[in-house]
């Protein structure tokens, strides 16, 4: 779903927030359940997951990413394994790969480019700011963008 997100290009500017609950690692180990909606240009985007971080530094997130304009809309698919690392209250997403995507509109993905941003944005490394996190809440902030990723442990 951050990936996703990220991959857009579109600049927002960073919000002031607190800090809630510790952030350490432990704290994030298991399975959360994830969304979040913006809106980028013309496009509402609304984004849901199922995230998984492990012990060892390894993360997977399978989630749908739909795209919806005044006259059509889509749907993107997705897989992504990743490495995770945690430092202080920074959130950062490494050496991620694709396992599987699909795009159900090829008119509108041509348009948009969401695929093709998409599977460049695996080169890069994504942070993201931990705003909130409980024993049952996380809210994490890609840096650099104005919305929220809410997700509920599972």
């Amino acid at each position: 779903m951050k990936l996703l997100l990220m991959v857009l290009g579109i600049c927002f500017s960073m919000s002031s927030f607190a800090q809630f609950g510790e952030v350490n690692k432990q704290n994030l180990i298991g399975n959360w359940s994830c969304s979040a909606s913006f809106k980028a240009g013309d496009l509402d985007i609304i984004e849901v997951s199922k995230l998984s971080f492990q012990e060892d530094g390894s993360s997977l997130q399978v989630g749908i990413g739909y795209y919806k304009n005044m006259n059509d809309e889509a749907k993107l698919q997705y897989d992504i394994a990743s490495s995770w690392s945690l430092n202080d209250k920074v959130l950062k997403f490494y050496k991620s790969r694709i396992n599987n995507h699909s795009f159900d509109n090829a008119a509108f993905n041509k348009t948009y480019q969401i695929t093709e941003n998409l599977l460049k944005s695996l080169d890069k490394d994504h942070d993201f700011i931990v705003h909130d996190l409980t024993e049952n809440l996380l809210v994490i902030i890609p840096k650099g963008y104005n919305f929220a990723e809410v997700c509920h442990r599972l």
